[in-house]
């Protein structure tokens, strides 16, 4: 009868060929306490080799299915994260374990250059000198202070808080420029026409307000 983690191999094989040489995967056979088979060998051990698990007669400790991820140390002291999966016969009994060793410790280095470029150690605010005529960020600027300031998403957005939007970015002049009611139509995902009459409507109330003032 063949061993029941012959079946696993090849999910073995897949998963270890998917993720390459920084990855290894080790069949434990529980009821020997031994290494049935291991790809990737990044941890030095051989098939045949105990496990030194000591779960042999496991039924109640292996509960669970699925243990992790967590993190454990690897040959030489580094940083390894590990997920490890319990395998059952017909008869549910825990005959084996797969393991899988993600050794990323080569790459941190590489992590933390890449996340010194994504934010230098040094942020300055934006300098306004340079984007004071850039409507387009303006009126972006201000649709994200607003959403901000009223809890709100974009989709979620009412008639009446569009309308109360529009006064604030037009109240600052940024709806002047050529295109830009078309552009903060696009941005809000309303039709022109809807724009440009909410637009007269806040004018026109600013109009009134003042002259009634």
């Amino acid at each position: 009868m063949p061993h029941p983690l012959h079946k696993i191999q090849p999910i073995a094989q897949a998963v270890a060929d998917l993720f390459g040489p920084h990855v290894e995967v080790i069949l434990h056979d529980l009821e020997n306490d031994e290494i049935f088979a291991i790809y990737n060998n990044c941890s030095g051990q051989e098939v045949g080799m105990p496990s030194n698990l000591g779960l042999g007669d496991s039924g109640e400790v292996l509960t669970k299915d699925v243990f992790g991820p967590y993190e454990k140390s690897g040959v030489n002291g580094q940083a390894v994260n590990s997920i490890s999966a319990v395998i059952r016969d017909d008869e549910e009994r825990a005959v084996g374990l797969l393991c899988v060793n993600a050794d990323y410790s080569k790459f941190l280095g590489a992590h933390q250059i890449l996340s010194e470029l994504i934010t230098p150690p040094r942020m300055e605010k934006r300098p306004e000198v340079l984007f004071r005529n850039d409507w387009q960020g303006l009126i972006i600027n201000e649709i994200n202070h607003f959403l901000e300031k009223h809890n709100l998403a974009q989709s979620e957005m009412k008639p009446e808080q569009r309308r109360l939007l529009l006064k604030q970015i037009d109240g600052k002049g940024l709806l002047y420029a050529r295109r830009s009611v078309d552009q903060l139509a696009a941005i809000l995902d309303v039709s022109r026409s809807t724009l440009y009459k909410d637009l007269v409507r806040v004018r026109e109330n600013d109009i009134v307000r003042k002259v009634l003032s």
